[in-house]
């Protein structure tokens, strides 16, 4: 048995009301946005606390509701969360157009997604939850390396500059930003081929897919491919490449007496 999942949207009332005059169900897919006019400028009650909590907690902001034929689940065998990428690309491709023909427009975010069903209804939230793990990757073998590292950060710019980069979520762009920094460094891209901290192969792996991938949600450096007859690794590869390049880098810098 199929069921239509809907999309719970949030954002600014005027924002989604006017995805709704654009998306009204006549197109191929019948997207549908339903949202409620507003009546001028958003306000809430100061005077009354649960007014107050709510606009601490989201702002003006407000929900409608997204369907569409994408957005159908197979009740025998499907999953709910498998259709979150499906949702999220749709969503994009809506808050893409709205805001070509409106600059002012406050993109919406997916808060849930949920279907009917006999006995109740299925519902799965939108949130970014911390991967729940068994194990660690740290360990004393790097106890040693963290304490000079550590160290050596609060006198070498480009130290800090690295580990602050590999604070911000892994995307091609910041990854390059580690890889360029490192790079020049040690005296440029030759240099660092001749350290052998990667291969030759990895390395160009890495900054071809960074300078060649256009996944903008995985942070695409450029609007065009570099090297379109490369294949492209995945982001999680490119990663840990970075990861191993940070620590051959790192323990050099220790060894070299920085």
């Amino acid at each position: 048995m199929l069921h239509r999942v809907t999309a719970t949207l949030q954002g600014h009332p005027w924002d989604l009301w006017g995805l709704s005059q654009l998306f009204d169900g006549s197109d191929s897919s019948k997207t549908l946005v339903v949202a409620t006019k507003p009546n001028g400028r958003p306000t809430f009650d100061v005077n009354d606390p649960d007014q107050r909590a709510r606009f601490r907690m989201q702002g003006y902001d407000v929900l409608g509701q997204l369907t569409c034929d994408e957005l159908v689940l197979d009740g025998t065998t499907g999953d709910l969360r498998d259709l979150r990428a499906v949702a999220d690309e749709i969503i994009t491709r809506l808050n893409g157009l709205a805001r070509t023909f409106d600059p002012t427009f406050a993109p919406v975010r997916l808060t849930h997604l949920s279907y009917p069903k006999e006995n109740g209804a299925g519902a799965m939230t939108a949130g970014d939850w911390t991967p729940n793990r068994d194990s660690t990757f740290l360990s004393a073998s790097y106890r040693d390396l963290s304490a000079r590292a550590l160290r050596l950060a609060g006198a070498d710019p480009a130290v800090n500059f690295v580990l602050d980069a590999m604070t911000l979520p892994a995307t091609w762009a910041s990854l390059y930003l580690v890889y360029d920094a490192i790079s020049t460094n040690v005296g440029g891209k030759p240099a660092l081929k001749k350290l052998g901290w990667l291969t030759d192969d990895q390395l160009s792996d890495l900054t071809n897919s960074a300078n060649s991938s256009r996944n903008i949600r995985e942070g695409a450096r450029h609007g065009s491919r570099v090297d379109s007859t490369r294949p492209l690794i995945p982001l999680n590869v490119a990663h840990i490449y970075t990861c191993q390049l940070v620590v051959q880098w790192l323990d050099w810098l220790v060894n070299h007496g920085k």
